[in-house]
């Protein structure tokens, strides 16, 4: 509002008020309670202009100083929130590729487990046929026998170093394990 229209239009106030005054005389109202309302109102109104100015002062337009403070705080404060943001986030990707890892890891080794048992079993099928066919008579059972008296693991053998390769000598038990003795009582 420039500065005629604001003293034109603070004479229309004091302009207002004195038509108040003047309609508060005229009705006799002086004495009366209603009176104090209007005195209430000429005292309001005598403080507008003095309000529509604080409005104005408030609204003034920024200048290019506080403009560019108030850009500066606001990025200020957003970059604060988004290293924050950030740093969750990569947190959270850093959890997550984790167990995305060991997900595929246990999935990759359950699969290989999978793989390699039915590639074995398919391999040695086979077997007991091709020893069947290998093996009759009394050689099979004498092969039987040994395998059943003796647990390879824990044979005692013998190797040593012929003609460039290892060559190893096993004793063998040809006979069975003995049942245990019963202990006799004294």
């Amino acid at each position: 509002m420039s500065g005629v229209a604001r003293v034109a239009f603070a004479a229309r106030v004091g302009a207002v008020r004195a038509e108040l005054s003047e309609s508060l005389s005229w009705a006799g109202l002086a004495q009366d309670p209603y009176g104090r309302v209007i005195e209430a109102q000429s005292a309001a109104l005598e403080v507008f202009p003095e309000f529509l100015d604080e409005i104005r002062q408030v609204r003034a337009p920024w200048t290019e100083d506080d403009r560019r403070a108030a850009v500066a705080d606001a990025v200020a404060r957003m970059e604060h929130r988004l290293a924050g943001r950030m740093i969750g986030f990569n947190r959270w990707a850093i959890v997550l590729a984790m167990l995305l890892g060991m997900g595929i890891a246990a999935l990759a080794g359950a699969g290989g487990y999978w793989w390699g048992y039915r590639a074995a079993g398919a391999q040695l099928v086979p077997v007991p046929a091709a020893l069947g066919e290998a093996l009759t008579g009394r050689d099979a059972a004498l092969w039987l026998a040994l395998i059943r008296n003796n647990d390879i693991g824990r044979v005692n053998r013998t190797c040593a170093m012929q003609n460039g390769r290892t060559a190893c000598s096993f004793a063998l038990w040809a006979e069975p394990v003995p049942p245990p003795a019963a202990n006799s009582m004294r």
